[in-house]
Parts: structure tokens; C-alpha cells; sequence
């Protein structure tokens, strides 16, 4: 359930782009891998999330 985007496109087998706002069947969160990594959480060179590991990081703030 919730929303993935993965690039065609891909440096040394991590895809350039992965955008993942979504859970698994069993509610545990789809971790965003990639050279630019969106989501929750996420890992990689630049990194947008709530929980996010990265060379350039901007992790952003929970809103309850």
C-alpha cells in the first residue's frame, strides 16, 4: 500500500531516482535506495526523508 518510483536509469546497479511512500503487506516501511532517495526512509548520495542516511541530507520533521 502507498506509492514507488524507481528509475530505469541506474549507477553501478542503485537506481539514479527511488521515491517510496509505501508499507508492506506486513506494515513495515519500503526503504527509498538510490543515488537520489525520497520517502520515509531512505538511504543515499542525496537523501529527502523523515529518516535518512546521506552524503547530502534534509531529513524532514514529523508533523503530529
Amino acid at each position: 500500500m502507498g506509492y514507488e518510483y524507481k528509475s530505469e536509469a541506474a549507477l553501478f546497479g542503485v537506481p539514479l531516482l527511488h521515491i517510496s511512500f509505501k508499507y508492506r503487506p506486513n506494515r513495515t516501511p519500503v526503504l527509498a535506495k538510490g543515488i537520489i532517495a525520497i520517502g520515509q526512509f531512505g538511504c543515499g548520495v542525496v537523501t529527502i526523508a523523515q529518516f535518512g542516511i546521506g552524503v547530502v541530507s534534509l531529513a524532514l520533521p514529523s508533523q503530529d
